[in-house]
């Protein structure tokens, strides 16, 4: 399974991504292609919903502050 199907294959491989921030991306490909359940998401990668709604909270926050309209259904 390719991971980042949600997010442009070539901006991924041309930004410098920690693996840190690699794994978190992984984790809205994930949310995003089963149906946006945090529930199952946080399960399967083994961090707390709160965690999750956290980064996701950040993410939307770093969108609406470049002025990007950024959708996660792609």
């Amino acid at each position: 399974m390719r991971a980042f199907k949600t997010f442009p294959e070539i901006q991924i491989c041309s930004s410098n991504l920690s693996k840190t921030a690699l794994k978190r991306l992984e984790w809205f490909d994930f949310y995003n292609s089963h149906g946006e359940n945090i529930s199952l998401t946080s399960r399967h990668f083994g961090i707390s919903r709160d965690t999750f709604y956290l980064w996701k909270k950040r993410l939307d926050t770093i969108n609406t502050c470049k002025g990007e309209t950024f959708t996660y259904n792609v």
